[in-house]
């Protein structure tokens, strides 16, 4: 199944790419997606509502994006904050996310 991905990088435009996924991938194929950008590990799932607000998708960051010092990511911060408005997930005032950030335009993670 072609699956569409946004590429959402600090200071860099917004870049869309496609892969060949199942329609449940699981981890493993997931991860070979993402190691470009987080190595093999390094990814932490953020479950987002997207701008039509009726419609979930799967965003992935980097875990250690803060310990490292990367700097912030308002278009993926965007897309944490909508979810967090909607479902009064307290605290989402002071989160931001650090470092890039994966967009799927469809549910991978079951």
């Amino acid at each position: 199944m072609t699956t569409h991905f946004d590429i959402l990088i600090p200071g860099s435009p917004i870049e869309t790419r496609e892969v060949e996924l199942a329609a449940d991938p699981g981890y493993d194929a997931i991860a070979r997606v993402l190691a470009p950008w987080f190595g093999k590990t390094e990814f932490e799932h953020v479950n987002i509502l997207m701008p039509d607000r009726t419609t979930y998708s799967d965003m992935f960051v980097d875990e250690m994006g803060h310990p490292k010092g990367l700097p912030a990511n308002d278009a993926a911060t965007v897309h944490y904050v909508r979810n967090a408005q909607v479902h009064h997930i307290p605290g989402w005032e002071d989160v931001w996310i650090a470092g890039p950030a994966i967009v799927f335009h469809r549910r991978v993670w079951f």
